[in-house]
């Protein structure tokens, strides 16, 4: 669920972030992606927990895809290659490393999910404070 609720969204971020900024599209999926992966950490549904996973890799593409060519637009071109090769090998595992762990470890996630969560809330919240808005962006709206 989770790659088709990120493939059924990618373009749309995308148009998104080149209307109204790259800043707040990223700022937005990171916030709402916290709020959903605590709903999803409290879950005891199955079926709240695969609307919420949708929900998650619909989010994630505006995180990865804009978030993405928002770094790069800060980068060097000697740096651009090992950093999207690193970027795209470990966003593609994230969704591997999440069934394995399900799958091993599932009755005893609260203390190990928890510090991530918080980890991903402050994340979100030291974003509004330290980026600025994409120079291209800028330039490109005048």
């Amino acid at each position: 669920m989770y790659f088709i609720g990120w493939v059924s969204t990618v373009l749309i971020f995308g148009l998104l972030a080149d209307k109204f900024g790259r800043y707040w599209i990223v700022l937005l999926s990171f916030a709402v992606s916290t709020g959903i992966v605590i709903v999803e950490m409290l879950s005891t549904s199955l079926t709240l927990t695969i609307a919420m996973q949708f929900l998650f890799g619909a989010l994630s593409s505006g995180r990865t895809t804009v978030c993405f060519v928002y770094t790069y637009e800060w980068m060097t071109k000697k740096w651009k290659l090992i950093y999207g090769t690193s970027f795209i090998f470990i966003n593609g595992s994230i969704a591997l490393v999440i069934s394995l762990y399900f799958l091993i470890i599932s009755d005893h996630y609260m203390p190990i999910v928890s510090p991530a969560v918080i980890g991903e809330a402050l994340t979100s919240v030291g974003m509004l404070f330290l980026l600025a808005e994409s120079p291209l962006w800028q330039l490109k709206m005048g």
